[in-house]
């Protein structure tokens, strides 16, 4: 444990005089978070464009690959009442709403 401490007070001395050298101000970034929502927002909107699903089919559709992933995952480790489960769950939301 001191070996890691010594070792990052190593280089953070190190960082320290390059900064000083260089007249560098270390300064946290300055990033909205709303541009990253926007972001995911906007790239939902071009998948639903693109695959010619209302919001509701496109969060339906969504939902249901998630839970096919479960299935398949709880099926490899062999949890199968899990996976017989979510089977089931996905048969009762597929009749009806997905394309």
């Amino acid at each position: 444990m001191r070996k890691a401490i010594g070792e990052s007070n190593r280089r953070r001395k190190i960082q320290l005089e390059f900064n000083e050298k260089n007249n560098i101000t270390p300064r946290s970034i300055q990033k909205a978070i709303r541009a990253g929502i926007e972001d995911l927002e906007e790239a939902e909107e071009f998948t639903q464009d693109l695959t010619g699903q209302n919001r509701d089919e496109y969060e339906l559709n969504k939902y249901i690959a998630q839970l096919e992933y479960e299935m398949e995952l709880a099926a490899r480790n062999l949890q199968f009442e899990r996976a017989a489960e979510l089977r089931d769950q996905i048969q009762n939301l597929k009749p009806g709403f997905v394309s």
